[in-house]
């Protein structure tokens, strides 16, 4: 067995699966652990931590050969028409056992759903097997330096040019950009029109005009980047959904996005770790009555967690998915999480911090987390803007009154 694999399995609780979703989870799994098992992996282990948003096209390329990538695709389109509970489960099974997840993370959650939804058949037929094969990794591009959780204030443009548009602007913040084929970009199309002014594009991440810059986090990972768009000329082809559609397919993406993040497995996962470290003394000493109350309660908080997940995956099967139900299981998970970090370096002692060397607790994983964990409620939109769309959306309490000043504010 894989010597990253543990004999808990991960759960979307075990007593709601049909024996076919349990079947297609385990057929998954032992592809996984065999994949695991490749040298390339173990070498991308070597190279830096892949506990958190590790890209290896690799991976996900093999992903494709197997037939495991945008498994809720139609088959008409190519895809295998499983349903979203079973997307779940695969995403759960590469969550707990480590996999390098983020490479295909948008092409699957992001491109390939748009692209069924609201792609024409000459795009979907010209698309959607690159993608499906793994050959196409894509980069989400929304994130601006002066638009963050509020896409309603892109200033990136797109203006009619020979033939399609010419785009101009600078996305920062954005994953995979590095090893990209293609770039999902969201520009303002009608300088007049606020929400109503933008438009989705799938470029070529190699087009004229395009730099790549990396951000390095202090995780030591280069997962980020700083894009630049200057003049870049595309095809009327690169559109996706029609002019002026953007926000539409925008807020769809982020949505799918929010609830996509699969991480209540990768939580439990690190929860197993340190309660077994503890528990045998292996690291800290044994912990006191308190402490173990505090990890009791963290267990309860990501099984809810998971229910949450569960529930998402579940309502999109019965197509009724809920914004805030993704919206939901963001907010609170991103801060149990960061719970999870601030708890383990905390029992874990001074040597809590330490994320190399053969002295690193727990080979440097609860650090490391911790290191990633302020990012956590930024990514994806901001836990405070995420707040107030469960209260509003949700809840239906009234906005709050817009002072001039706060014109730019999220709507």
């Amino acid at each position: 067995m894989n010597p990253g694999a543990t004999a808990e399995p991960p759960s979307l609780t075990e007593w709601t699966m049909t024996a076919s979703e349990a079947a297609f989870r385990d057929e998954f799994r032992d592809w996984l652990l065999a994949e695991m098992a490749a040298p390339y992996i173990a070498d991308l282990k070597e190279r830096g931590p892949t506990e958190f948003f590790a890209i290896e096209p690799r991976f996900t390329r093999a992903m494709g050969a197997a037939g495991y990538l945008g498994i809720t695709t139609p088959r008409e389109l190519g895809g295998r028409g499983r349903s979203h509970y079973e997307q779940a489960l695969i995403q759960a099974e590469m969550a707990w056992y480590r996999a390098p997840i983020l490479g295909q993370f948008v092409l699957e959650r992001e491109v390939l759903p748009a692209l069924v939804n609201f792609g024409t058949a000459e795009q979907q037929a010209r698309l959607i097997p690159e993608l499906l094969s793994g050959e196409a990794l894509v980069s989400q591009l929304f994130t601006e330096p002066g638009a963050g959780s509020d896409l309603a204030a892109v200033a990136t443009t797109a203006s009619p040019g020979e033939g399609g548009f010419v785009i101009e602007g600078t996305k920062w913040l954005n994953s995979v950009a590095q090893v990209a084929r293609y770039l999902w970009v969201v520009a303002r199309t009608d300088p007049g029109a606020r929400h109503r002014g933008l438009s989705m594009f799938l470029i070529p991440a190699d087009a004229p005009g395009i730099t790549i810059e990396p951000l390095v986090e202090m995780t030591g990972i280069h997962r980020l980047n700083r894009i630049t768009l200057d003049r870049v000329e595309v095809g009327a082809e690169s559109l996706v959904g029609g002019l002026n559609r953007g926000w539409d397919i925008a807020m769809d993406t982020v949505a799918r996005e929010r609830a996509g993040a699969a991480r209540p497995a990768g939580m439990r996962r690190y929860w197993l770790d340190l309660a077994r470290a503890l528990g045998e003394g292996a690291e800290g000493g044994e912990p006191d009555a308190d402490a173990r109350r505090r990890l009791a309660r963290l267990a309860v908080r990501i099984e809810a967690c998971e229910l949450l997940y569960q529930r998402y995956a579940r309502q999109s099967d019965a197509a009724s998915p809920s914004e805030l139900a993704g919206t939901t299981l963001k907010v609170y998970g991103d801060e149990v999480e960061q719970d999870l970090a601030d708890l383990g370096t905390e029992l874990l002692g001074r040597r809590g911090v330490l994320d190399i060397g053969g002295s690193a607790p727990l080979a440097g994983r609860i650090a490391r987390l911790h290191l990633a964990a302020p990012g956590f409620t930024l990514g994806g939109g901001t836990s405070e803007i995420l707040r107030t769309v469960i209260a509003t959306r949700g809840l239906g309490l009234p906005r709050e009154p817009v002072r001039p000043r706060d014109r730019g504010a999220d709507r």
